[in-house]
This record gives structure tokens, sequence and C-alpha cells, in this order.
């Protein structure tokens, strides 16, 4: 594998992921994004809680207004936390559960457990 010191940086480059295979990984033990034109491969590592809190500012940041895309999107992420969330413990999920029911804004009562 050889490495490269991309700082300091002089002037701005651009790689244009269009048509290319991209990889991310933001588990507890290693985060990068990988990135490959199938000869060639870019694989930037990064520090696992700097890439958690970059992706959970993303999320927060995202305008959904207008974008059937990125509702699609949030649904997806929602259904796919609540997936991981059920491995939790029942009194952790049970905190989560009551946190989603208290601050959800439905017109809907909200109920206090």
């Amino acid at each position: 594998m050889t490495s490269i010191n991309l700082f300091p940086v002089e002037t701005l480059q651009t790689l244009d992921t269009n048509k290319k295979n991209v990889r991310v990984s933001i588990d507890s033990y290693n985060s990068y994004v990988k990135i490959s034109d199938g000869s060639n491969e870019l694989n930037v590592i990064i520090d696992s809680e700097i890439m958690q809190a970059e992706i959970l500012k993303n999320v927060l940041n995202m305008n959904f207004e207008y974008s059937e895309a990125k509702k699609r999107f949030l649904k997806q992420l929602f259904k796919n936390s609540v997936e991981q969330i059920n491995k939790f413990k029942d009194s952790e999920k049970e905190e989560l559960a009551t946190y989603f029911v208290n601050n959800i804004n439905t017109s809907e009562v909200k109920t206090n457990a």
C-alpha cells in the first residue's frame, strides 16, 4: 500500500465519484471512505468519533422539505436505526421509545411515561 501526505494542500483538488465504487465504514474500530474505479483505489481513514459526529450533523442539517429522495433516505435511516435499537437491552429501548413518543410532533396527544 502506498501512502501519500495530502497536507498541506496548495490547491483545491476535486475527486468526482460518479461511476466509481464508493464504500463508507463508520464502525467503532475503523472509519474510512474507500473510492475505487476497479483498478485504482483511494482509502481515507478517518477518526470514528469525528466521522459519526459529522454524519449526525449532516442529517440534522439536511433540508427534507422539498426532496422526496431525502425523505426516503431519512425514513430508511429511521427503520435501520430501529432494527439496531431492537438489539439493545429492554431498559435502553424503553428510554428511546419514551423519547420518541414525547418528542415527535404530531396532532396526537403525547403520553407521559
